[in-house]
C-alpha cells in the first residue's frame, strides 16, 4: 500500500490537518492497471480545486490496494468486502473518511447497476470506473470523459458521507443521477455546498484514536458522538431491517403461536409478577441483541500500533442500537398480536377452566401474556434470525445510499 498522490501543504502549516480523506485505489479488474491509476489521479484534480484546496483543515492523500482476492458474484462484486477493507484502511492510517476507487461493478440492491455507494456510519464511499467510458457503451473510448464522470463522482460521493441535500439542480453535482450521462452535465458545486462541508465536518468527521485507556475513550466517544451514532440509527431504520430478517419473523411466530395454546403459559400469566416479566422481557432482549450483534456486526478494527479508531466505536455502537431497537420493533409487533388474539379468539369460558391455578381474564393476565410471548419470539427469532443473509442485513445497516 503506497502513497501516489497527496495534496501540498503550505511551507508555514506545522500543524496536521484536522480532517483527512483518503482515496484508496483498489484495481480488481483485468483492465490496464497503470490506466486505471492515471484516470483516478486525473480526476482527482477535480476534487482538489472544488474541495480540499478550499478547506485548509482538510488534507486529501491516495493509496494504492492490491483486491485481487476478492471474488464476484454473478451482478458484480459485493460493496460489503470494500468496506471491510476500508475499515482496516481507516484504522491504519487515522483517516476522517475513505473513498474506495475500484474498476469492477458493484453488486446492487435497487436498480440494475450502481455507480457508487455510500457508508455513512463508517464514513467510506466507494466508487466504481467500470461504466464510466463511453466504450463500455458500445461508443468510442474517450478516456477525458470518464475522468471528468469520476470527478463528478467522487464529489457527489464525498457530499454524500457528508449528508448534503440532494439538489434540484441538474447540473449541480449533487442532482440526482438517472445514468451514466448525468455525470457529464453535473459540473457545478456552489459555494453554499462548500460552506455547508466546511460546517458539517465537525460533526461527521470521527478521526480520534486511542492507544491505551480503550474504556475511558469508548466512553468519552459515546458521549460526545452520541449525535453521529443516532443518526446512523435512524438512516438505518429498524423498521425497514425487520422486513430483511423473514428467518427471524418465521422462528417467532412459529414459537409463539404454539405457546399461545398452551395452558401452561395462561397460567404463567396469571400467577407471574410484573417484574418477573419485565425482567425476563429485557434479558431476551440482551441476549438476542449480542447474537445478533455477533452475526451481522462488522470486527472491531484496530491499527497496528493498537490505537482504536473513533469510528470503530461509532460503527459498532450503531449496530447495537439498530439490532435493540429492531428487537423492540418485533416484540411491540408480536405483543400487540398476541394481546388481539387474547382479547378476540379466546372464549372467557375458556380462560376460565383452562388454567389450573386461577382464571386469566383480566387486562392484567393479557399483557402479561403478550408480553411474556413476545419476549420469548424475540429470544428464539434472534436464534434463528442469525441465519439470514448476512449481506443482507448489513447493507441495511452500512450502506445507506446508491447512486
Amino acid at each position: 500500500m503506497t502513497d501516489i498522490l497527496a495534496k501540498p501543504r503550505p511551507a508555514a502549516t506545522a500543524e496536521p490537518s484536522r480532517y483527512s480523506v483518503g482515496v484508496m485505489l483498489a484495481h480488481v479488474g483485468e483492465d490496464d492497471e497503470r490506466a486505471f491509476r492515471e484516470l483516478v489521479q486525473g480526476s482527482l484534480k477535480r476534487f482538489s480545486r472544488d474541495i480540499a484546496d478550499q478547506l485548509p483543515d482538510l488534507s486529501l492523500a491516495t493509496s494504492s490496494f492490491s483486491a485481487k482476492s476478492l471474488v464476484s458474484a454473478a451482478d458484480g462484486y459485493n460493496p460489503l468486502d470494500f468496506v471491510q477493507l476500508g475499515l482496516a484502511e481507516k484504522a491504519e492510517r487515522g483517516l476522517s473518511f475513505l473513498i474506495i476507487v475500484t474498476d469492477v461493478d458493484l453488486s446492487p440492491s435497487k436498480t440494475s447497476y450502481t455507480l457508487a455507494l455510500a457508508s455513512r456510519v463508517t464514513n467510506i464511499a466507494i466508487v466504481t470506473t467500470r461504466r464510466l467510458n463511453p466504450d463500455f457503451w458500445g461508443e468510442e473510448r474517450d478516456t477525458g470523459q470518464a475522468g471528468e464522470r469520476l470527478s463528478a463522482l467522487l464529489i457527489r460521493a464525498f457530499g454524500q458521507l457528508l449528508n448534503l441535500p440532494v439538489s434540484d439542480q441538474p447540473n449541480n453535482v449533487m442532482a440526482d443521477i438517472e445514468g451514466v450521462e448525468s455525470l457529464d452535465r453535473m459540473t457545478d458545486f456552489t459555494p453554499a455546498q462548500l460552506q455547508q462541508i466546511r460546517d458539517t465536518l465537525p460533526r461527521e468527521s470521527f478521526e480520534q484514536s486511542a492507544r491505551s485507556n480503550y474504556w475511558g475513550f469508548t466512553l468519552s466517544t459515546l458521549l460526545r458522538r452520541s449525535g453521529a451514532i443516532m443518526r446512523a440509527v435512524i438512516r438505518a431504520n429498524p423498521v425497514t431491517l425487520i422486513a430483511r430478517l423473514p428467518t427471524m419473523l418465521a422462528t417467532s411466530f412459529s414459537v409463539i403461536a404454539l405457546l399461545l395454546f398452551g395452558a401452561e403459559i395462561w397460567d404463567y400469566a396469571a400467577m407471574a409478577s410484573n417484574g418477573q416479566v419485565v425482567f425476563l422481557t429485557l434479558m431476551s432482549f440482551l441476549i438476542g441483541t449480542f447474537v445478533l450483534y455477533r452475526a451481522f456486526a462488522f470486527a472491531p478494527v484496530s491499527a497496528r500500533d493498537g490505537r482504536i479508531m473513533e469510528s470503530t466505536v461509532i460503527t459498532s455502537a450503531a449496530t447495537v442500537l439498530t439490532l435493540f431497537g429492531t428487537l423492540l420493533v418485533m416484540f411491540l409487533l408480536f405483543a400487540g398480536l398476541m394481546m388481539f388474539f387474547a382479547q378476540t379468539i379466546f372464549p372467557e369460558a375458556l380462560m376460565e377452566s383452562w388454567t389450573t391455578v386461577e382464571d386469566a381474564r383480566s387486562l392484567d393476565d393479557h399483557l402479561r401474556l403478550s408480553s411474556f410471548l413476545a419476549g420469548l419470539g424475540v429470544l428464539s427469532g434472534s436464534l434463528g434470525g442469525s441465519a439470514d443473509s448476512r449481506n443482507v442485513i448489513r447493507r441495511v445497516l452500512f450502506i445507506n445510499d446508491e447512486i
